[in-house]
């Protein structure tokens, strides 16, 4: 129990605590909650999915008297560091603390914080006196001044992307703090203390003390911070933007659900420029209690501030020496939280290689023990997904001093300080140590099983690519109607005939339809039949003219089998060997003793048979009738006209069909005679053998 301190009703609202900033740390992509409390816009589009930031603490220790207050965990701890004797004398402890990053990277956190400090100037005899020091006390002239603070907070930060256009992009965040005030103290005295022994003698010129309460100083936890009654409450607020230059990033585009999105999962620019505004508000302190000595002497009992005093009655002896009421004045009292302005620089180097820098700035002069003072970080930097470090440089200006800082970041844990050289020398600035342990969840493009950009708690097809329109299901033909309602799934086609398509409107889709650009009844599979002959124009090699099946839908008017086109008698049927010209009937040579009967036949046989001898099965049928009737008679078929070639083919003719008829062509003679100039012919005639 710091009973110089209750015993004087200790603390200073303005004194000189230059809090550390574990900045190298709060620069991080991987930072997190952490990275909030530096600017609450770098969470937007970090490479974290979630942090879960369990307990991150920060300690500064200074050669200084111990004041074992409660609001400062281990200012009671005996500390040895190069020789001397440190106590602890500022403490920020951050966590537990959720960070999630939402979709199109915006994000928001919920955390907790509790910072507390004790600052003490001057007069360290005089204050071991009050403690118990039993050393006497040399007369002189001393002077003190004492601060001690302490408050926690419930923060909500919300972050997201306000600007992104080719290579440039800018995001904005806001952190709102319900504020618990848990402790505000102060005192300045001077005068001349004077101990030899158990007692001292005092001529104060001046002695202005302030406290909250007094209940606080000596018995607190947890509970306390985070739900018990506290003296003091009130609201803060942290504001920050960051811009970064992107010179690739189109590279890290693509669209997710519809929506233009960027890639999470790198970092993208190649310089960063942040700006913040922290702590801005304040915390009133209600019924708080202040005494204001004139000058004035007197003599103090050591006894009367010792153990087993409470706080109460040590205060109360102090107050009976001096004369004073106890509870002094009593009123509100309201400080301003330690607000800052910070400017924070980032350049990524490649490889996982950055250089940070950060300035911060106080901008106000009421921030009780927690003031912040003006201070320049930069230094190199490397991260990754499952480590980090940097060394960097601080440079205090109120104090001219320069310290050197570090940290280490492995898997959940992270060590580090910010005066790495005041472990091994005193360089006239406090101790610093700070731990973490943190659950970093690694942030993740939108999981989309198919591929089809179309995320897979939003994709009702999750394992067949498709398009956004119809949440993940296939379009193959794209032609406004999914795959499923598609009778025509690879062919493009309106909604009315089911997605199929029909371009010739004839009502027969086209995967149906032989003739698909041209209009056609459905009798003919869509093909149109434009000279009405029963034959579809596909099929019909003569479309615009009336035809027969049997020439491909070609006229024959003569009826030879012949294509009127191919015929050289369209008019008049002939032979297919004469290009459709019949035989010319020739005479048929005399022949001595032809009954009436016999010359009837030639005549027959010789008019009947100019297209061939199937022609005719009635002259087939009188001829074997004379045949049979006359067996030494034999039938002579010459064929003459100009032109060999056609009458071989024509001899051949008669020679088929006539075999086919009778059954052999040992009763006929055939003979062709070139006569020039004139038309093919045929006589048929009988002879005796």
């Amino acid at each position: 129990m710091p009973h110089f301190f209750f015993s004087l009703v200790l603390c200073l609202l303005s004194a000189h605590a230059f809090a550390q900033r574990l900045t190298a740390y709060q620069l991080s992509n991987y930072a997190g909650t952490n990275g909030a409390y530096l600017n609450p816009s770098s969470m937007a589009d970090s490479r974290l999915g979630a942090h879960i930031n369990l307990a991150t603490v920060s300690f500064q220790a200074a050669a200084q008297p111990r004041l074992p207050l409660a609001t400062v965990p281990f200012a009671s701890a005996s500390l040895k560091l190069r020789g001397q004797d440190l106590a602890v004398k500022e403490a920020d402890l951050r966590g537990p603390g959720l960070m999630v990053q939402l979709r199109d990277s915006k994000a928001f956190a919920i955390t907790t914080r509790y910072r507390s400090d004790i600052n003490l100037t001057g007069g360290y005899d005089l204050i071991d006196w009050f403690e118990g020091s039993k050393a006497p006390l040399p007369a002189g002239n001393r002077s003190v001044a004492l601060s001690s603070d302490a408050f926690g907070e419930v923060a909500f930060s919300y972050a997201m992307p306000v600007f992104d256009w080719q290579q440039h992009f800018v995001k904005a965040g806001l952190t709102y703090k319900y504020i618990r005030g848990l402790q505000s103290s102060s005192l300045q005295a001077n005068g001349d203390f004077s101990a030899p022994s158990t007692q001292v003698s005092y001529s104060l010129n001046s002695l202005q003390t302030t406290y909250s309460d007094l209940a606080t100083l000596s018995k607190l936890n947890v509970a306390d911070v985070l739900l018990g009654s506290v003296p003091g409450s009130g609201s803060g607020f942290d504001i920050g933007v960051t811009y970064e230059f992107r010179p690739r990033a189109e590279s890290f585009r693509y669209q997710m659900d519809g929506k233009p999105m960027s890639d999470v999962t790198q970092t993208k620019y190649q310089f960063r420029l942040g700006l913040a505004l922290l702590d801005i508000g304040s915390i009133r302190y209600k019924n708080a209690s202040s005494w204001t000595v004139q000058p004035r002497t007197g003599m103090l009992q050591q006894a009367a501030v010792q153990p087993p005093k409470t706080p109460t009655e040590v205060r109360n002896a102090v107050a009976q020496s001096l004369g004073v009421l106890p509870e002094g004045s009593i009123g509100d009292l309201t400080h301003k939280l330690p607000q800052t302005f910070s400017v924070q620089a980032d350049a990524q180097l490649g490889k996982g290689w950055f250089f940070g820098a950060a300035w911060w700035k106080p901008t106000t002069a009421d921030a009780a023990a927690q003031h912040r003072a003006e201070l320049i970080t930069f230094g190199p930097r490397y991260e990754s997904a499952g480590s980090e470090f940097s060394v960097t440089g601080n440079y205090w200006q109120p104090l001219g001093k320069l310290s050197v800082g570090t940290h280490v970041r492995v898997g959940l844990f992270t060590v580090g300080t910010d005066n790495l050289l005041g472990f091994f020398s005193d360089n006239g600035l406090s101790a610093h140590v700070f731990a973490g342990v943190a659950l970093p969840i690694g942030a993740r493009r939108p999981p989309d099983r198919d591929g089809d950009y179309v995320s897979n708690r939003r994709d009702r097809c999750p394992d067949l690519a498709g398009i956004w329109t119809f949440q993940g299901c296939p379009d193959t033909d794209r032609d406004g109607i999914q795959d499923k309602d598609d009778a025509c799934p690879q062919d493009a086609g309106p909604a009315e005939t089911k997605g199929c398509p029909d371009a010739d409107k004839d009502g027969i889709f086209d995967k149906n339809d032989a003739c698909p650009n041209e209009a056609g009844p459905a009798r003919f599979n869509g093909c149109p039949d434009t000279d009405n002959d029963g034959i579809a124009n596909n099929d019909d090699e003569c479309p615009t003219v009336a035809g027969v099946p049997a020439l491909g839908g070609c006229p024959d008017r003569d009826q030879d089998g012949l294509r009127d086109s191919q015929d050289a008698c369209p008019t008049e049927a002939g032979l297919k060997e004469l290009d459709g010209c019949a035989l010319k009937a020739l005479e048929p040579l005399p022949v001595a003793g032809l009954s009436a009967a016999e010359s009837a036949l030639l005549h027959q046989l010789n008019r009947r048979w100019l297209l061939g001898p199937k022609q005719d099965d009635d002259a087939i049928g009188n001829l074997k009738t004379y045949l049979s009737a006359n067996p030494k008679r034999v039938v002579t078929l010459e064929f003459s006209g100009g032109d060999q070639e056609p009458l071989v083919r024509v001899a051949n003719l008669f020679k088929e069909e006539l075999g086919t008829a009778f059954g052999d062509t040992k009763r006929f003679r055939f003979s062709v005679a070139i006569r020039p100039g004139t038309a093919a012919g045929l006589r048929v005639s009988f002879k005796d053998e």
